[in-house]
């Protein structure tokens, strides 16, 4: 940590619920005040409190930042929205903060390995400054409106009508000390990465464009949907819900129909099954009908979309998973179901939902649900007289993974514009040459590249065959993983030399070993590995401890990590290990293109997982020129990397 930063917290009341609404609509709502404000400056020995409801902004503050100075926040991008959009409604003289000026602990936690959260961090790393959980109930009590009662008829608990809230000023004070805590152990963010972090902020300001009228329109159509399938499912039940999970399961099996659960996957699958009666079909496939996400993704549209703009912003998490990738938020732009529907299809369901009638979805179409499922992406809808210009990585891990290992057959095949689907194609099927590779075996084919570089099984791939819609033998999975390891000799090769360079870093500290483009050493207790971008993968407290596998010395690696909520050990190996590699490496890449695309005049309003979306006034989407500006020839790093990008112009978001 620089010891030119101050440090702030906020706490604020919101009519709105900001777990629903998310920071940016909770924080411009009318109803949102700022409570109090902890920060605590350089040269102060502990945090000073403003009390904006009752107090003028401190000079010292505000000489702080009109001088340009640091401030460090977790979850900086709430404080940056609170204070340009509250506060500076409580006090329109505020001096605005430069994003340049803002420090997030919550990111470099992230970035490190550690739990986003304030509280876990500080756990994970043993430091005193531990969060105030009590403190944190009185949220509740000030934060949030409350229900009136007889007794009560206060919808709302003021600062001065409530003792406790002297209380809820230490908490504030001590989430201060705790971040300042948090900063002063973890390493800052590279030059590189904070400029990633800016173009964050300003990606999460735009936001996703949303067609509110349609949304509205749609949800009224699937609630009375739902409601018939509801009334459905009671008369074959006798009248049970769809949403009664122990009772679906008891009444299933009583009709010798054995489920594990009753997730979408496990319900589907039994519907495959060729001896069920007419009457217990139709009730598996009520309950996947009943089970689409389209409800939840509606309502979280209708609750995040500024009622003004319909925009929904800070839909994107910087540095949401280990390898540093993007995860989604608010309307989980992430987790779109693909789809099988053709453009038409889409735009006909789309023209129908403008009648928001349920009775023409249930005339037109078997599961009418799932077809208005297939279609969340477009309810992202650019404004009049502007257009989506998306472009995504082709393949990119598959290239990443080829070039980090140097498989020169296949980079040269990739260089040349060749299929390596249908080349792989050919080496599994034993075929004589590209064009007797059947759509079929492609596939196939297509799903063992992409999906056996990690070290991959064959009982494995055959799962992630099915996950993919490939339903293969397990002898046919074994075959056809033995005939990828034998054509990519580099690639499994690296499985055991990272293994080799991370358990060396780990037993023989302060040393670094290089390989695989990338070089292994332990900082303190975290394993680094150090990217081709120089950017760091950090895995906390790892450990290599001497085992015996398949009848030789090997090293067990492990490390720290979250998982639902606990920070665990977790194991790891070789596959792992170079899957972390390839997708951070990915990562740094579609990072690159999107400052690329910025500069270039595309303004980047989100990205999910390979694919970068960018809002541009209708006829500017230059799309070839966006294909080749995202390909970051311009990085020296990437030298000899066969990158491609395949990109397109839509007015309402689709899968390319």
């Amino acid at each position: 940590m620089s010891d030119d930063i101050g440090h702030l917290d906020f706490e604020v009341y919101s009519d709105l619920d900001i777990r629903k609404v998310g920071g940016h609509r909770f924080a411009r709502h009318p109803s949102a005040e700022v409570l109090i404000a902890c920060y605590q400056l350089p040269d102060m020995q502990d945090p000073a409190v403003w009390l904006p409801r009752t107090q003028q902004p401190p000079k010292r503050l505000v000489q702080w930042v009109e001088g340009g100075g640091k401030l460090g926040a977790h979850n900086a991008a709430f404080e940056r929205t609170v204070w340009a959009h509250t506060l500076t409604r409580q006090h329109p003289d505020l001096p605005a903060i430069k994003d340049s000026q803002w420090v997030c602990t919550a990111a470099k936690a992230a970035a490190s390995g550690l739990p986003r959260a304030l509280d876990k961090a500080l756990k994970a790393l043993e430091l005193p400054a531990e969060k105030d959980t009590e403190g944190s109930k009185l949220i509740k009590v000030f934060c949030q409106p409350r229900k009136p009662t007889k007794k009560d008829a206060r919808i709302r608990i003021l600062p001065e009508q409530d003792a406790r809230f002297q209380r809820f000023v230490e908490y504030c004070q001590q989430d201060v000390r705790g971040e300042m805590a948090l900063d002063a152990s973890l390493p800052d963010l590279s030059a590189n990465e904070r400029r990633m972090f800016m173009l964050d902020m300003k990606m999460n300001d735009r936001g996703l464009p949303i067609d509110l009228p349609l949304v509205e329109k749609a949800l009224k159509v699937v609630r009375a949907l739902e409601v018939g399938i509801a009334s459905r499912v009671a008369l074959l039940t006798g009248g049970l819900k769809a949403t009664q999970v122990q009772k679906m399961l008891d009444f299933f099996y009583d009709r010798g129909i054995e489920l594990e659960n009753m997730r979408a996957e496990t319900v589907r699958q039994m519907v495959k099954r060729e001896d069920l009666d007419d009457k217990t079909k139709e009730l598996l496939e009520l309950r996947v009908e009943a089970g689409k996400a389209s409800t939840k993704k509606l309502i979280s549209m209708l609750a995040c979309a500024d009622p003004d703009d319909h925009v929904v912003q800070g839909g994107f998490l910087y540095h949401g998973a280990h390898t540093g990738r993007y995860a989604g938020r608010l309307v989980q732009p992430h987790n779109f179901i693909r789809g099988l529907l053709k453009a038409h299809q889409r735009e006909l369901i789309f023209e129908l939902l403008e009648h928001a009638d349920p009775d023409l979805f249930t005339l037109l179409y078997e599961k009418p649900i799932d077809s208005i499922s297939q279609c969340m992406r477009g309810f992202i809808k650019a404004p009049k007289g502007y257009e989506l210009a998306v472009v995504d990585y082709t393949a990119i891990e598959a290239r990443v993974l080829a070039w980090l290992c140097g498989e020169e057959e296949m980079l040269a095949a990739y260089r040349k514009g060749v299929d390596v689907y249908k080349l792989m194609a050919v080496k599994l099927y034993k075929l004589r040459s590209l064009e007797d590779v059947s759509d079929e075996q492609r596939r196939i084919a297509k799903n063992l590249v992409l999906g056996c570089g990690y070290q991959l099984g064959g009982i494995k791939f055959v799962d992630y065959a099915a996950n993919a819609g490939v339903v293969i033998t397990e002898e046919f999975a074994k075959g056809a993983v033995k005939a990828y390891r034998d054509s990519v000799p580099n690639i499994c090769a690296s499985w055991k030399e990272v293994e080799r360079l991370a358990s060396m870093a780990i037993r023989k500290q302060g040393e670094v070993y290089e390989g695989l483009k990338c070089r292994f050493y332990m900082r303190e207790h975290w394993l680094c590995i150090q990217l081709p971008s120089k950017r760091e993968i950090r895995y906390p407290y790892a450990r290599a401890v001497p085992v015996e596998r398949w009848g030789k010395p090997a090293f067990e690696i492990s490390f720290r990590t979250e998982f639902k909520g606990q920070f665990l050990r977790e194991k790891t190996y070789g596959g792992k290990l170079i899957e972390n590699i390839v997708q951070a490496i990915a990562r740094d890449i579609m990072m690159e293109g999107m400052l690329a695309a910025e500069n270039g005049g595309w303004p980047v309003i989100g990205t999910v997982h390979d694919e970068l979306l960018t809002l541009v006034k209708r006829g500017q989407g230059r799309i070839k020129e966006l294909e080749e500006v995202v390909c970051v020839k311009h990085i020296t790093w990437t030298r000899g990397m066969p990158l491609a990008a395949k990109g397109f112009v839509c007015v309402r978001y689709e899968k390319g």
